[in-house]
């Protein structure tokens, strides 16, 4: 049998699932560490973006797959850019903020 493991979260993976405490331990076969796509992979998810606006989704999202494959080139930068990062964390229950001397606010 063959079980393929896949995570965002590297510290958790480690200490978590495949930690001494953990059922995985010392069963590892392999491992790949998979890295963001670095700027120029991360443009061909948007062939039809100007310039400036590959540089600003870089700078907002990195190489990260998950966010580029979202992007709409056909809506502006900000509108991508609000529904990726907030759209998705309100859906998710709501977001706890805290404002400067507040308590916290639920969205």
């Amino acid at each position: 049998m063959t079980i393929i493991l896949a995570g965002s979260n590297e510290g958790f993976m480690e200490s978590e699932v495949l930690g001494r405490k953990s059922p995985l331990y010392g069963r590892r076969t392999a491992q790949i560490r998979l890295l963001p796509f670095d700027y120029a992979d991360a443009a061909k998810f948007l062939p039809n973006t100007k310039s400036q606006d590959l540089v600003r989704y870089y700078a907002t999202f990195g190489g990260a797959p998950y966010y580029l494959a979202r992007i709409n080139e056909s809506d502006g930068f900000e509108d991508n850019v609000l529904r990726l990062m907030f759209d998705n964390l309100l859906a998710n229950g709501g977001v706890m903020i805290r404002l400067r001397g507040n308590g916290p606010i639920l969205m």
